[in-house]
């Protein structure tokens, strides 16, 4: 078994420039005794990550996203990738407002800003009449 295999991770996907950084991982991996335990492979993927900057290799960046998603438990040992992530919160049926899906907002342009939907902006009331005295 590799370290490859144990975060799930095609090697014929990999880059040139990450090969070096992936046999710094799997030397530290099977001097910490092959761990698949989620800490134990967390501690390990730091250690590798430490070892790759101190001999100047550059890391696989899928090596510090794995890292990322054991931390969060969006991915387990020997788990495909397509499993770990997080499902999406199912869609409502039955939407209220139409113009945005009652997000409370409507997105412009490329989705970078925002404008509050007519439904969340309170309908002006006039003044009370006043009264001279």
């Amino acid at each position: 078994m590799t370290i490859l295999r144990v975060l799930n991770i095609q090697k014929d996907m990999l880059r040139e420039e990450d090969h070096d950084g992936w046999r710094v991982a799997q030397r530290i991996w099977l001097a910490a005794g092959r761990p698949t335990e989620r800490r134990k492979l967390i501690d390990t993927i730091e250690n590798a990550l430490n070892e790759c900057r101190a001999e100047g290799v550059y890391y696989p960046k899928i090596l510090l996203k794995r890292k990322k998603e054991l931390e969060r438990h969006a991915f387990s040992p020997g788990q495909s990738s397509a499993q770990g992530k997080p499902q999406a919160p199912p869609v409502k049926q039955d939407v209220k407002c139409q113009e945005c899906q009652d997000r409370g907002y409507i997105p412009i342009g490329s989705g970078l800003t925002a404008t509050l939907c007519k439904c969340q902006v309170p309908h002006a009331q006039p003044d009370p009449p006043q009264t001279q005295a």
